[in-house]
């Protein structure tokens, strides 16, 4: 999980903040590039790296993009990092849900939160014709399913 700081003055222990550290994506870099038959499967909680860790993806065969971590589940967000990963990315390397929930009631709206808005990122790239519908189909049994099945090999 990439742009969180933990521990906040005068908060709760549970709360968190979105920190933006352009350092990291080099030094993870190195990383990825050292234990190529390693996967990395990358979660970011602040947009600023959305698109930097995309290209990073897309440059490294290990590195994999999942889901949307507390402060980036909101709809906007979602299909933000959504459209730039599904223009950039083979679909396999895309995550399609995460939750770190302890309760059943949040995982639940998660879920159905992030389905809603790839069905709407998928349904605005069929109207587009960017892709057609079956593809679309295929993407999303691809992204909510098969790659997190692959990934972690269950």
């Amino acid at each position: 999980m990439l742009g969180v700081k933990r521990l906040v003055p005068m908060a709760s222990p549970d709360y968190a903040i979105t920190v933006y550290n352009p350092q990291q994506v080099p030094n993870l870099v190195s990383i990825f590039a050292m234990y190529p038959d390693v996967k990395f499967d990358i979660m970011i909680a602040d947009p600023l790296f959305s698109h930097q860790f995309t290209v990073v993806a897309k440059n490294y065969q290990n590195v994999f993009l999942n889901s949307y971590w507390w402060y980036s589940m909101y709809p906007e967000i979602i299909r933000s990092y959504l459209k730039l990963r599904l223009q950039m990315l083979p679909y396999s390397k895309i995550g399609g849900f995460f939750s770190d929930a302890y309760v059943v009631e949040w995982i639940y709206g998660k879920a159905a939160l992030a389905k809603k808005e790839l069905a709407y990122v998928l349904a605005e790239m069929v109207h587009l014709d960017y892709i057609d519908r079956d593809t679309a189909i295929d993407i999303a049994k691809t992204v909510l399913n098969e790659n997190a099945a692959k990934l972690y090999k269950i």
